[in-house]
């Protein structure tokens, strides 16, 4: 005899499956939630919601919280622009029935008199677990901008695992048509080098390559 699966309960599993976020290791769990989540769990949002994950590892339950604010210079006010914007990854760990920091990763630009702009690539955020030690390596890929016309954007991406951290940095590649591209470098951590250390290069080096490149179309 075949067992019929429930509607409901496939429909259910489906939704699951498609909220999971980019993860890889079978230790390591994350998918997304929305701001209704962090405030059923008392969790502060300060400035602008831009994304969440629900994480879990051997270390229990965690959340990635993504935020950001912009405002005027804090070096030249003009309450008529904004100039400034502050980008902000907290990593929230669930001790007992509360969370509470664990890590954060701070960055802005401030740019008085020009152009400026700072944002997450979102879709490139992961958590994984390349080492296969059952604790999430949580991996936020973001850009900055300042300046007065077309020029390259600050890229960074930064690895975080507890207290450890890596990260590559450098500008974006610029293609314009027609013209030859310019920008493109990047450092990486010296640490990064270390045997132990090279699947967290080639994963960093892998979400690198998936944002650095800024086109402009005709």
């Amino acid at each position: 005899m075949i067992r019929r699966i429930p509607l409901i309960l496939f429909a259910l599993a489906t939704a699951l499956v498609g909220s999971v976020a980019q993860a890889k290791g079978d230790n390591v769990i994350s998918n997304k939630i929305d701001q209704r989540d962090l405030t059923r769990k008392h969790i502060a949002v300060t400035g602008q919601f831009v994304s969440a994950l629900r994480v879990h590892d051997v270390g229990g339950q965690h959340i990635l919280l993504l935020t950001s604010i912009s405002g005027p210079s804090h070096a030249q006010p003009n309450p008529q622009r904004n100039e400034r914007t502050d980008l902000r990854a907290t990593y929230y760990d669930k001790a007992g029935p509360k969370w509470t920091e664990e890590w954060n990763i701070k960055d802005f630009v401030d740019c008085p008199g020009l152009d400026s702009s700072a944002t997450f690539f979102v879709n490139n955020v992961t958590v994984t677990d390349l080492n296969s030690d059952g604790v999430a390596e949580v991996t936020v890929p973001y850009k900055m901008f300042c300046g007065g016309g077309v020029d390259t954007d600050t890229v960074k991406v930064i690895l975080r695992q507890g207290a450890e951290k890596y990260a590559i940095r450098g500008e974006s590649l610029v293609r314009i048509p027609g013209q030859q591209a310019f920008g493109g470098s990047y450092t990486a951590d010296k640490d990064l080098s270390l045997p132990k250390n090279a699947a967290f290069k080639k994963h960093l080096t892998e979400i690198w390559n998936q944002v650095y490149v800024r086109s402009y179309s005709k």
